[in-house]
């Protein structure tokens, strides 16, 4: 991206650079709204197709496409990230292309090529079969129900 200086502002107004108005913008909407602390995943790199998960809750708060995303105030700079890396997370703890996956809700191990339909299953309310996408944790026969 490249830097506007100051003097290239009319008088009286100053002029933001492109990375700090972005910035500005994801601090805005963590601090308020649905997309306050939660990953972006981006299941598959050629779907148009993305998962809020909290790793709080260890779970998804919501999926849809990008346009949905942007209209329910989730900053596209985060999206971009989504896109680039497979995670919107700036470090190394959020679930990007290499991962393997995540832990859904201390009940399984959620392989990330299925975190897509498990954030549909589950968020449309039916979590036994959300749950069948899970796999058990090591030393352990079936995934946690109860």
């Amino acid at each position: 991206m490249s830097e506007t200086s100051e003097s290239a502002a009319p008088a009286g107004y100053s002029v933001i650079r492109t990375d700090e108005l972005e910035r500005l913008q994801e601090i805005e909407a963590e601090a308020s709204g649905r997309f306050r602390v939660k990953e972006i995943i981006k299941p598959d790199r050629d779907k148009d197709f993305y998962v809020g998960w909290s790793h709080v809750c260890e779970m998804p708060a919501w999926c849809g496409t990008s346009a949905e995303a942007i209209a329910e105030g989730c900053p596209p700079s985060r999206l971009r990230r989504a896109d680039e890396n497979g995670t919107s997370m700036k470090d190394s703890f959020g679930c990007d292309w290499d991962d393997s996956g995540l832990i859904a809700e201390q009940r399984g191990y959620l392989p990330r090529a299925r975190i897509g339909a498990y954030a549909v299953a589950w968020l449309d309310g039916r979590q036994d079969e959300a749950f069948d996408l899970l796999e058990p944790f090591e030393g352990e026969t079936e995934v946690r129900r109860g």
